[in-house]
């Protein structure tokens, strides 16, 4: 017997339909999780070629998706089974140079350089010069002087050559040596005094023309108040503060000395009387009978 179908729909799940999920799976790329081996894959490859990835179909009723660009494997370079890991080349930076001060003239005024000059030792005394008279060495004797030492070096023996009474060779060239080298030191020495000497000459020049510019102007502020000459006890010295003011009193105390003797030349003559003599003693004649 076949059953008919009815045409009364069926009431409807109260159980809601599962939903289903779709998900787009995508490719991981591999990362290196060790700084370590980061490092070494730095220096063993210089570049890294990527490549972009093909994209992946999405599913119907899903948005497309890209997968990440995947990195291709690091080729390594190895012997046996351990890695050769060389070392970089250093890095260079760009060296960026500013243009040089122009050096100031040969004769220009200028800082005095930091140097080192050394002491005598102590306790010296400075000889007499005079007794090194006749002494000093001629230009010819300082020409030949470098000559001389590299023969008496190459003599074998002196004594043989010019006679047993020949000091040794070896301590003429010595005596020679020393005496250039101090000579050396004594041109260079004098080289840098002189240098120094038009220096020094130089900047007090400059300086004394500025302070003779101040000095008539600090003086008048002086006289006008004195205790400006206490306060800037340097200048007064500096400007002879204290000379002129002696200067000036020695020439008030001259004036008003100078006054005085003209008002007592001036002045009239005073009547003095002469002292009265004093009167003759009497005397006593006594006559005998």
């Amino acid at each position: 017997m076949t059953r008919a179908k009815s045409s009364t729909p069926a009431a409807p799940s109260p159980k809601p339909a599962p939903v289903v999920r779709k998900t787009t799976k995508r490719r991981r790329t591999p990362s290196l999780t060790t700084p370590r081996a980061a490092a070494a894959v730095a220096d063993l490859t210089p570049a890294v070629v990527t490549t972009p990835a093909s994209p992946v179909a999405a599913p119907t009723g899903t948005t497309s998706a890209t997968a990440p660009p995947t990195t291709a494997p690091v080729p390594l370079t190895t012997t046996g089974l351990t890695p050769v890991v060389t070392t970089p080349p250093p890095v260079t930076t760009p060296v960026v140079t500013t243009p040089a001060t122009p050096p100031s003239p040969p004769n220009a005024l200028t800082s005095p350089p930091e140097v080192v000059i050394p002491s005598p030792p102590g306790g010296f005394k400075a000889p007499v010069m005079h007794d090194f008279m006749g002494f000093h060495p001629s230009t010819r004797q300082l020409t030949a002087a470098t000559t001389a030492i590299a023969d008496l070096l190459g003599i074998g023996d002196l004594a043989a050559l010019v006679g047993p009474l020949a000091p040794p060779a070896g301590a003429v060239a010595a005596a020679l040596r020393l005496g250039m080298e101090w000579r050396q030191v004594r041109d260079e020495t004098n080289s840098w005094d002189a240098y120094v000497r038009a220096q020094d000459a130089m900047a007090w020049k400059a300086a004394l023309q500025l302070v003779d510019e101040l000095k008539p102007l600090f003086l008048l502020a002086v006289s006008k108040d004195p205790s400006l000459a206490s306060q800037y006890a340097g200048l007064t010295e500096l400007f002879g503060a204290p000379k002129v003011a002696a200067t000036k009193a020695a020439a008030t105390k001259a004036r008003n000395a100078r006054t005085k003797a003209a008002a007592v030349a001036n002045a009239p003559a005073p009547v003095t009387e002469a002292p009265a003599s004093p009167a003759a003693p009497t005397k006593t004649v006594t006559v005998s009978v």
